[in-house]
């Protein structure tokens, strides 16, 4: 989601989608803590929405691998990476300053490092990819790990910047999220 969100504020006032990519924004910040809470986030099945130029290229690309991405976590699959990586490149490709993203993409891999190392073994995850992995017992994070420099991390800290986050959403606006009253 910070990968999509990077790319949606690259392209703020270019296009028409912006809505859309920031409800889905919102939707994956949501399904963090519980993925029961949004709906899938299905991107232009039907292929009808312009894949070219210079804006909707790009922003087509990064939907697409969200949505990827999106089902690949409810599927709870160990194999992310190839999605992740394709966001990457491409938020790093449309950034004008690229020693810029760099810098933030490099010292947030560390924090997350330092903040959330890897639950499991490596070696025992299912290569077949029909393993399922359970991450809602895990250490949820906040927005503000990622884009607040003044941010303090801990465990508590995220938990109580998602639920602001999440409190004060227009659940009834976002077409992907039916939060449950607790959430709402």
């Amino acid at each position: 989601m910070t990968l999509l969100e990077w790319v949606s504020w690259r392209f703020t006032g270019y296009s028409t989608s912006a809505k859309d990519i920031q409800k889905r924004i919102e939707a994956l910040w949501c399904s963090i803590r519980d993925s029961h809470e949004t709906d899938p986030l299905v991107f232009d099945t039907d292929l009808s929405l312009s894949d070219s130029g210079s804006v909707d290229g790009p922003l087509w690309v990064a939907l697409m691998n969200v949505t990827m991405v999106d089902a690949r976590y409810r599927k709870g699959s160990y194999f992310l990476q190839s999605e992740l990586v394709g966001l990457v490149l491409l938020a790093r490709y449309i950034t004008p300053k690229k020693k810029f993203f760099d810098k933030w993409f490099n010292g947030t891999i560390t924090a997350l490092l330092n903040s959330y190392p890897c639950p499991y073994n490596y070696h025992d995850a299912d290569q077949s990819d029909e393993g399922i992995y359970d991450s809602s017992k895990e250490t949820v994070t906040c927005r503000e790990f990622f884009f607040d420099s003044k941010f303090h991390y801990t465990p508590a800290t995220c938990e109580i910047a998602l639920d602001n986050f999440i409190n004060n959403l227009d659940h009834k606006a976002n077409p992907f999220l039916h939060l449950s009253k607790k959430a709402s």
